[in-house]
């Protein structure tokens, strides 16, 4: 599905789950946002949208080296937004009094079993982990 301005109003942080998140548009094509930033505001984390697509993936599995290469290529759309380099930035705990550990359950496309198949897709997190103390 192509990225459209519409549909950033309900997505979500994969790492602390806040909406909506902020839209930074650097290339567009109408409606459609060809090239961008998801920026949550909430955790200060940064998601790029490249070709139309939103890699929104959690820290342990995002590429270093290629968001390095995106910075790069629209360090002033950042510097002009006040956004971080850092797409990893370090954790804090939530308001809830939740420490960060339970934050990196990730979230996950399932496929319900019958009859709630018919209605299609839907999101399932993973259960909490134990809080690590120390």
């Amino acid at each position: 599905m192509k990225l459209r301005e519409k549909l950033v109003e309900i997505l979500a942080c994969p790492m602390c789950g806040h909406y909506p998140l902020k839209l930074v548009k650097i290339r567009t094509d109408g409606e459609k946002v060809i090239e961008g930033i998801l920026y949550c505001e909430n955790c200060k984390r940064w998601y790029p949208i490249k070709d139309e697509v939103a890699i929104m993936l959690p820290d342990d599995m995002r590429d270093k080296s290629t968001d390095e290469e995106f910075y790069k290529a629209n360090q002033d759309a950042f510097e002009k937004n006040s956004i971080g380099k850092d797409p990893y930035p370090k954790p804090t705990a939530r308001s809830s009094g939740d420490r960060i550990s339970s934050i990196s359950r990730p979230l996950r496309l399932t496929m319900p079993s019958w009859p709630a198949a018919t209605t299609g897709w839907m999101i399932w997190r993973a259960p909490r982990a134990p809080c690590r103390k120390g």
